[in-house]
């Protein structure tokens, strides 16, 4: 349970950047993937990288307490067409697993609040509620396959690269 933190907004996976990243907005992150508390909250892309794409969301700030990150106070709905210097990271203390439900792993999106919803923009959010690795028997290679409202389907490549792999293998518990 751990990586750099990204959004799906429209549609399409994009960073979430925040320069003043904390442990609270951390822990929000950590709990709504199912992953224990944060052991770690990391901004400036120093920890897992750059991403690349567009920025969804910016400048957040979590009590600490929240049920999901759109919970929080959110000041940039994007997309964002910019540069990665701070786009968020977190390490959390929990052994990532497979899990089901609305907060499940990797890829897990809630819409946000209506009371809140960003201006002049469409969410466009899947609700992931299973991962898996089709077509090998031993489960742990195969075509990647996501599960949102009971139906399995293939994941598009477009953007795949290998530190999405690395996530999936660590969610999946094949290393």
């Amino acid at each position: 349970c751990a990586g750099r933190v990204e959004a799906k907004l429209r549609g399409r996976w994009g960073a979430v950047a925040d320069d003043s990243w904390d442990t609270e907005d951390a822990e929000v992150v950590c709990q709504q993937l199912g992953c224990g508390s944060a052991a770690g909250a990391y901004s400036a892309s120093t920890h897992f990288g750059k991403g690349d794409g567009p920025i969804s969301l910016a400048l957040i700030d979590c009590q600490g307490d929240e049920a999901a990150l759109w919970d929080c106070e959110i000041r940039g709905w994007g997309p964002y067409v910019g540069i990665h210097d701070f786009d968020t990271a977190v390490v959390c203390q929990g052994r990532s697993r497979a899990v089901r439900g609305p907060h499940a792993g990797p890829g897990t999106s809630l819409p946000p609040p209506h009371r809140r919803p960003p201006p002049k923009n469409t969410l466009s959010l899947a609700a992931f509620t299973g991962f898996r690795l089709a077509d090998n028997s031993s489960g742990c290679a195969g075509r990647v396959e996501a599960e949102a409202g009971g139906t399995w389907g293939s994941l598009c490549a477009t953007g795949w690269d290998l530190p999405d792999a690395h996530v999936l293998c660590h969610h999946l518990g094949c290393g």
